[in-house]
């Protein structure tokens, strides 16, 4: 019996709105964006009653969605996220409908973007010329692996340049149509502390005595990565913020750093960093056996 007699025969829409109201202040306004474009996507099922919605129901809605694989794999872990909590904290139905449906396999898997060795110093020492935040915000990307809203909600109290590391607390992530301010981290995982090579220390301690004793490491106000992404790809083409991250991961990984640490510094689930640099921790697995 569900927890409460009222909800008996609430529908999808109905519980949706409670589920936003009851994670409203774990979620930020992308999410938020993303997942109210999900429940739309669903839209046959809306007006249903959980409890008549049914697997084959939800497979036809995903079928006839006109988006790529990708949205709708991420459309369906979403009303998975909804429907689960149906069951677990309001016990509306025993069991989700969409607990058994798989995600969409794709045959022709996007390759991971990393930057080279030399692309890496070639797009630095461009953005020192052009963009002093940009390079301040690449450089500390590309040796710790921080998400971009991480990098913008740095702090000076963040760096710790006698133990060499950068504690990850916060980000600058977007809270309405048109504010960004400081929120918690994407996830319990992300905060963490980070070591930080010399290369970057000597980078960020040049950088403070020109911007003396400002609160904020950097002055960007908007955590959309549209400008810097426009700017990295013309130094580099075909490459973005984010495969900065990729290519910190990927370097450790060649490096033999375990998966339980690359993912501990990436502020992710060992499933993830798995899932993401599939064919690095594969190789991993080859020098494990080979050494065995």
């Amino acid at each position: 019996n569900p927890l409460d007699d009222s909800l008996k025969h609430i529908t999808l829409q109905q519980f949706y709105e409670i589920y936003q109201r009851d994670n409203k202040q774990r979620t930020t306004y992308n999410t938020l964006i993303a997942y109210n474009n999900a429940i739309k996507a669903f839209s046959p099922l809306l007006n249903m009653e959980l409890v008549d919605i049914t697997h084959a129901d939800i497979l036809m809605c995903i079928n006839a969605m006109p988006y790529s694989v990708t949205t709708k794999n991420m459309y369906l872990r979403i009303l998975k996220s909804v429907l689960k909590y149906a069951v677990t904290t309001y016990r509306i139905i025993n069991t989700s409908p969409a607990k058994d449906i798989k995600q969409i396999k794709t045959r022709n898997k996007r390759e991971l973007a990393v930057f080279t060795e030399s692309e890496c110093i070639q797009l630095l020492n461009s953005l020192k010329e052009r963009h002093m935040s940009y390079y301040i915000a690449c450089a500390i990307a590309r040796y710790t692996g921080a998400r971009y809203g991480e990098v913008l909600g740095l702090s000076w109290n963040d760096v710790d340049f006698v133990n060499r590391t950068i504690t990850i607390n916060k980000q600058l992530a977007k809270i309405s149509s048109n504010t960004f301010g400081i929120k918690e981290p994407k996830t319990k995982n992300s905060i963490r502390v980070i070591p930080i090579p010399p290369v970057l220390i000597t980078i960020l301690k040049e950088y403070r005595q020109q911007q003396g004793n400002n609160y904020s490491i950097l002055p960007l106000k908007k955590s959309n990565t549209s400008a810097i992404n426009t700017m990295i790809r013309s130094i580099i083409k075909g490459k973005s913020f984010h495969d900065l991250r990729h290519t910190y991961a990927t370097i450790l990984l060649s490096n033999g750093v375990d998966i339980k640490t690359v993912s501990a510094l990436l502020g992710d689930t060992v499933d993830v960093v798995i899932k993401v640099y599939v064919h690095y921790t594969e190789e991993m697995k080859l020098k494990a056996t080979q050494q065995v």
